[in-house]
């Protein structure tokens, strides 16, 4: 039997939380810095909690560019103060390709026909993506592909973005076709979805840890971009309606936020349609 306690502390841009927890199950927790530790079957469900937006880094070509670890937040504020799913995210499979794949005819024409067959599962996602990415809130937010685009205006919310996320956590070393990651993307039931993956950064002005991503899936817990042992309590943004009470337990963050807590008090406030005829959860 599982004991927990939250205490709640609401602070001013956000809710301070502190907890103790004593898990009877999986409290497995692995740092996305080891991904390679990562079972190769893990997958999470990631969404972007938006931010308000903090003061840009620098200018490039009259576009603002924010800190690399706080990008995608600012970006997804920009389209809903609710939230932006990021996608179904895998743990990395990459084939092992040596300088001899290149020398050997057979490998090259392998991987010169492998590269068209991604190309049309990237088109046949960007066409399913276009026809939904709306009702999701999966914007074309995403950082990845910086480096050879421009930054989106509200107005170029697809596909680019989409279809880079499900290239390279979907098709490539999983090789998920367009429709069952889409399913991915849109499968919102309760079942066999635990708090998996967790992302923040760190706010010197308020000595806090701000949680920027969280996912849902099978263990193990996996997080990113802050140390889990640290002294620094967790600040989740404010989202307008919502509840305010996201506790997350240090010690086996899992037994913080469920997922139907979530979807029923986030994800619903922006699409209805997800939990139409449910009861919302307070």
């Amino acid at each position: 039997m599982n004991i927990n306690f939250a205490l709640f502390v609401f602070l001013q841009k956000g809710i301070l939380l502190a907890w103790t927890s004593t898990p009877d199950h999986d409290t497995r927790t692995i740092s996305w810095d080891y991904y390679e530790n990562i079972p190769g079957n893990w997958g999470s469900l990631v969404f972007i909690l938006p931010v308000v937006p903090v003061q840009p880094i620098r200018m490039s070509q009259g576009q603002p560019v924010y800190p690399p670890e706080v990008e995608e937040s600012v970006w997804c504020q920009l389209r809903s103060p609710y939230y932006c799913l990021f996608g179904y995210r895998t743990a990395f499979n990459d084939d092992d390709f040596t300088e001899h794949d290149y020398e050997d005819p057979a490998r090259i024409a392998h991987l010169e026909a492998e590269a068209v067959l991604q190309k049309e599962n990237e088109e046949q996602f960007s066409h399913l993506i276009r026809e939904n990415w709306h009702r999701i809130n999966m914007f074309n937010i995403g950082n990845l592909a910086r480096w050879d685009r421009d930054y989106p205006t509200p107005d170029e919310d697809c596909c680019g973005d989409q279809t880079f996320v499900y290239s390279m956590f979907g098709y490539e070393g999983f090789k998920m076709g367009p429709e069952y990651y889409c399913q991915k993307l849109t499968d919102y039931t309760e079942t066999g979805k635990q708090l998996n993956y967790l992302r923040a950064v760190h706010d010197a002005s308020r000595c806090v840890d701000v949680v920027t991503h969280v996912g849902f899936g099978e263990a193990p817990f996996v997080y990113d971009g802050f140390e889990l042992n640290s002294d620094h309590p967790l600040v989740f943004p404010e989202i307008p309606g919502a509840v305010a009470s996201f506790p997350v337990d240090k010690i086996y963050p899992p037994n913080s936020i469920e997922f139907r807590f979530f979807k029923h008090n986030v994800m619903c406030r922006a699409q209805p349609w997800i939990c139409l005829n449910e009861c919302v959860i307070q």
